[in-house]
């Protein structure tokens, strides 16, 4: 579990239950980790929150995470949106061609008026042959 800069947290799992090439992701706001008295929300989001918007990045083995600009950047240049998640969690799979590269995972809380939060930490894995 890795704790991001805005107390949210996740956690990834690779091959989930003998399914090569499947990502799990798992994540929730840092207030229902520690078990703050201000927890109000539901899913593992914060309240007033929709849910986390979850982008992707694929690399080849061995370069680094690619860069989270900060405000305004839509993510386009490096990363791919995957979906908003309101559950704190998401499976993503990949094709056959895609095996080995690594997979890196961003995450931002989005409120209920479309504003956007900081990015999480960057967690990975590699897609499994």
């Amino acid at each position: 579990m890795r704790r991001g800069r805005d107390g949210s947290s996740a956690l990834l799992e690779s091959g989930e239950r003998g399914r090569r090439r499947r990502h799990r992701l798992r994540f929730t706001d840092g207030a229902e980790r520690t078990g703050s008295p201000t927890r109000r929300g539901s899913g593992g989001k914060p309240p007033g929150t929709i849910g986390a918007e979850v982008w992707l990045a694929l690399t080849p083995t061995g370069q680094p995470a690619p860069p989270l600009p900060s405000s305004g950047w839509s993510g386009r240049d490096s990363y791919k949106f995957l979906s908003v998640s309101s559950r704190g969690n998401l499976q993503t799979g990949f094709p056959s061609a895609e095996a080995g590269k690594t997979a890196y995972y961003a995450l931002r809380w989005v409120s209920t008026r479309g504003e956007k939060g900081r990015w999480s930490e960057v967690i990975s894995a590699t897609v499994a042959a």
